[in-house]
């Protein structure tokens, strides 16, 4: 009896998964009519992905032929467009069309990497304090995946000038809506996120800066220098806000100072400054 017929005698007699312990072996024995050989039980395996309780899956037992391969077009459109994904994304919008086998988000990424059995096409990695699981290309570092994702968020706010949770999510569907909050506030520090009725709504911090920024803080660099005193982002703000009478961060819409580090990056285009522990100084290459 051949691999295949094996595998289909398993999938069709256990269809909860199985266990390859002594008892279970001795148990297949009776269902089937023998004891298969080591090495053939050996190469089963490979085929298959465990989970945590020790229980063994093929990938036929979670989805038919049509749903794996819908479920690897989508995984590969999602990385080629978007640079990465959410895994409990990917596995929700499927979830009507598959098995109730897997029962956590590191066994459904087991499954996704069995698809590809032999080779390995996706690396995955926790995003944000280890709260969403997200999948990469193999050979892709994850900085570079979140960065082509958080420009084509950029790109969605900066058309739309705002742009509303849902509105990304139908154009980044690899996203949800808190993984989506999630890259914002820890990779976008120049988007501005305000709630209106329940929606997330979503702007360009730069769309409310006025125009002569680069002035004003080219100003107040140099006042805060002639005194001689640190350029501190508090000492920075205070003077910005007197140079415009009015409070900077609150006026302009920036919710914290890691919003106000970053806008005084991108306007300010003198000397080479960088922020380094809260202080807006000279960078090494400028010394």
């Amino acid at each position: 009896m051949t691999n295949q017929h094996l595998k289909q005698l398993i999938i069709g007699k256990y269809p909860n998964g199985f266990s390859f312990e002594p008892t279970a072996l001795r148990l297949l024995e009776g269902k089937i009519g023998y004891i298969p050989e080591e090495n053939d039980l050996a190469e089963m395996k490979q085929e298959m992905f465990q989970r945590q309780d020790g229980v063994y899956l093929f990938c036929e037992h979670v989805a038919n032929e049509k749903t794996r391969k819908e479920i690897i077009n989508t995984a590969e459109e999602w990385i080629r467009d978007f640079g990465c994904f959410s895994l409990e994304v990917l596995r929700d919008r499927y979830s009507l069309k598959i098995e109730n086998l897997l029962n956590d988000i590191v066994c459904f990424e087991d499954f996704l990497k069995q698809l590809h059995y032999p080779d390995s096409v996706y690396k995955t990695t926790w995003f944000s304090s280890d709260k969403f699981r997200i999948a990469r290309s193999v050979g892709v570092k994850c900085e570079a995946a979140i960065a082509k994702l958080t420009q084509c968020i950029e790109k969605i706010i900066d058309q739309k000038y705002c742009a509303a949770d849902y509105e990304i999510i139908e154009e980044i569907p690899a996203l949800n809506n808190a993984l989506l909050l999630a890259v914002i506030k820890d990779k976008m520090p120049y988007i501005i996120a305000t709630e209106n009725n329940g929606t997330m709504c979503f702007q360009l911090a730069e769309n409310h800066i006025p125009d002569d920024l680069n002035e004003k803080i080219h100003e107040a660099v140099n006042k805060l220098e002639f005194v001689n005193l640190e350029i501190t982002q508090e000492a920075l703000h205070t003077v910005l806000s007197l140079l415009y009478q009015k409070n900077f961060n609150e006026t302009y819409l920036l919710p914290d100072m890691k919003t106000f580090r970053k806008i005084i990056e991108r306007y300010y285009n003198c000397t080479n400054r960088i922020w380094k522990n809260n202080i807006f100084t000279v960078s090494i290459d400028n010394e």
